[in-house]
């Protein structure tokens, strides 16, 4: 999230899950959904929770909150840029020709080299030889793998029974709403509601509910290049894709910076 949003809006996702999990960045940090919703803490086996936190000032609170919007609507256009990115990598990959994907001789965009390094690694079950990050082997293949086991596992636990959804402005809960994901709806709210906090707390939950549906989205469309690229494994191709269309996102929102100055 930009520096802006997130001055304005903290954003968290907590699925239930037990500290510490979470598919991870290159880093090894926990990585935030779709470059939005930072992990959060809560105590395992409880229902997850989408938090959004604004200022005190309702002013400074919706202007955060529209800036929250256009990173999604990136997200969204970066999804629709991937596939085809995928498509002429597996042409080119179908026509024997290889990415030079690291050293001086670099010739890839990242994602690009990324992906064709995360494949070799699967294929080979090591980098290539001499490619090393201060002197030892990366293993993206196997963070890459353990990320999407645990996405897996996220998914499957924010999908089933129901999700919290909660509004805090100043520091304070102000409504929350108990959503089923099949559309049924319970919010709590206080006995004089603000009507300006009602219209934040219902932009929240669209918020939760598009950004769940973006990475469902994300998720499928990972599915179906993984099976595409049949030359380099097909589903087992997954790790590497997941990482490739994350890294399109961050690409294209890094432009996307760029180019608004």
């Amino acid at each position: 999230m930009t520096g802006e949003a997130r001055a304005a809006v903290a954003l968290e996702f907590w699925d239930g899950a037990a500290a510490g999990t979470g598919y991870r960045q290159e880093s090894g940090t926990p990585e935030d959904l779709l470059g939005l919703w930072a992990p959060a803490a809560g105590p395992e086996g409880e229902a997850p929770v989408w938090r959004a936190s604004y200022p005190a000032d309702l002013d400074e609170a919706e202007a955060g909150l529209q800036e929250v919007r256009r990173m999604l609507d990136a997200a969204e256009a970066a999804l629709a840029e991937a596939p085809a990115r995928l498509e002429a990598f597996a042409a080119r990959q179908a026509a024997g020709l290889q990415y030079v994907s690291y050293g001086p001789q670099a010739s890839a965009p990242r994602p690009e080299g990324d992906l064709a390094l995360l494949l070799f690694e699967m294929r080979q079950g090591a980098a290539p030889e001499g490619y090393a990050i201060g002197g030892k082997a990366t293993g993206r293949w196997d963070q890459a793998v353990e990320a999407v086991e645990d996405l897996i596992k996220r998914l499957e636990r924010s999908m089933s029974g129901y999700a919290w959804v909660e509004t805090c402005v100043g520091g304070h809960l102000v409504a929350q709403t108990r959503i089923g994901w099949t559309g049924d709806a319970q919010t709590v709210v206080p006995a004089w509601p603000d009507p300006r906090l009602m219209a934040l707390h219902r932009q929240t939950l669209a918020l939760a509910l598009a950004s769940r549906q973006a990475l469902m989205r994300t998720f499928t469309a990972a599915l179906e290049a993984a099976v595409k690229l049949a030359a380099s494994g097909g589903i087992l191709a997954l790790p590497a894709v997941w990482r490739f269309i994350n890294q399109v996102r961050i690409e294209w929102q890094k432009r996307k910076e760029i180019s608004n100055g």
